[in-house]
């Protein structure tokens, strides 16, 4: 049986210039879009996990900080987007469903995905600042 660690040091924060790919349905989604023309950055918390050569399996969590240049690029499948080799940005796919050969083929790649949901909260939380 494999055992797992929890890693909560939180404090860990990274700042990259992130591009957003909406991808699958996601594309057709209008009012998604406009939230995504308001966000200029937002905080991400990501679980990665790591596995040990004993097996043990463990879960690193971290804070990434995404510096959205532009507010997103558009396509189908998001293929040109995933194994560029692309320094200056890590690009964040926005998935509507977490199934399906799509999801399946981004997983595969070790992609970063999301749910429109994140994009809905983060879009609430800078208009409930700015409305105070």
């Amino acid at each position: 049986m494999e055992s797992a660690e929890f890693d909560l040091n939180m404090d860990t924060q990274c700042s990259l210039k992130t591009r957003v790919c909406l991808v699958g349905s996601s594309v057709e989604n209008e009012d998604l879009k406009r939230k995504l023309t308001l966000i200029e950055g937002m905080e991400v918390l990501v679980m990665e996990i790591i596995k040990n050569s004993d097996g043990c399996i463990k879960y690193q969590h971290y804070i990434v900080n995404m510096e959205l240049d532009y507010p997103f690029v558009s396509s189908e499948t998001g293929a040109e987007y995933i194994q560029q080799d692309d320094l200056q940005y890590e690009t964040v796919f926005v998935l509507q469903e977490f199934n399906g050969e799509l999801y399946e083929k981004l997983k595969t790649y070790e992609c970063r995905i999301i749910s429109p949901y994140v994009i809905n909260y983060v879009s609430a939380s800078i208009n409930k600042v700015n409305s105070n």
